[in-house]
């Protein structure tokens, strides 16, 4: 049996990074070309290998550290304790609240699929740090997270014309699959968010309170800060990342009223919040990871 350790790099990545699961689908959302994403994976793994944060049995890792937007990567030994497999998914924290935890499924890539309550709000959302998490969850226990959600569409103005064309996610979905429209999803009547296609892709509908432009390995991405009335007592606060290709164009500015379909996150929150009068940068560096 072999095992890596910390400041340990494994000989070689390729059979592990060859053909990336699923969970790799949220990134091409952000970048197109899932080949570099393989490539950024390839660079990232092996360095995170070096550093004095990565376990020795199962890791987290961001890549890079201390930018807002990054790529979460797991790393897995099989049951022999012989092999490591990795998945990527995109993070970037969000806004804090308070769920009834209700469920949790490990899948075989390696995320948490959680399924919480908030006030009338029932919300399913992937926890890219489930490796690391997975023994705080009790069933009925309340939590907090900070939510985000990475857009496969997200549009102000006119609705009517928003189009999924070549949105990465839906091009291999017939329409068999899909439940309902996710255009008519976007409309109007009925509660902001609504489940589609995958338990952990809704459409949402609410207010934009606050925009911000970074780079996310070349590509500009818009982190959109949305105030979605999800519940009659309980307005849901989370974070939005976008690329130009979601956006189709438009320019998503404060007060806007956004409407889109993305793939929800949590990231569990186990240190306390902020105490009032605390100098805190409002709204993107509340969540303390």
């Amino acid at each position: 049996m072999t095992t890596a350790t910390a400041n340990t790099a494994p000989q070689d990545h390729s059979a592990a990074l060859s053909h990336l699961p699923h969970a790799t689908d949220t990134c091409n959302l952000l970048i197109e070309d899932s080949a570099e994403i393989v490539r950024i994976v390839q660079e990232g793994v092996p360095a995170a290998h070096q550093r004095p944060d990565f376990p020795a049995d199962i890791a987290v890792c961001d890549i890079p550290q201390g930018q807002p937007l990054k790529f979460t990567v797991r790393r897995r030994l099989d049951f022999m304790g012989a092999a490591e497999n990795f998945t990527v998914t995109p993070s970037c924290p969000g806004p804090v609240s308070t769920f009834k935890l209700l469920r949790v499924y490990e899948r075989e890539d390696g995320l948490g699929e959680i399924t919480a309550k908030a006030s009338d709000l029932t919300l399913t959302f992937l926890d890219p740090y489930y490796l690391r998490n997975r023994l705080w969850y009790r069933a009925g226990k309340k939590y907090r997270f900070a939510l985000s959600a990475v857009a496969a569409l997200c549009r102000t103005g006119d609705f009517e014309k928003a189009s999924l064309d070549g949105m990465p996610i839906f091009s291999s979905l017939t329409e068999a699959l899909v439940p309902q429209s996710p255009l008519k999803a976007l409309g109007a009547e009925g509660p902001s968010l609504k489940p589609l296609v995958f338990e952990t892709c809704y459409a949402f509908k609410g207010k934009i309170l606050n925009v911000a432009t970074d780079d996310f390995y070349g590509h500009q991405i818009r982190r959109v800060l949305i105030e979605s009335e999800s519940a009659p007592r309980q307005p849901l606060y989370f974070m939005a990342c976008a690329s130009d290709a979601a956006l189709g164009g438009c320019e998503p500015q404060k007060d806007d009223e956004a409407r889109g379909v993305a793939f929800f996150f949590g990231q569990l929150m186990t240190r306390p919040l902020p105490k009032d009068g605390d100098k805190v940068e409002a709204p993107f560096t509340r969540v303390l990871l």
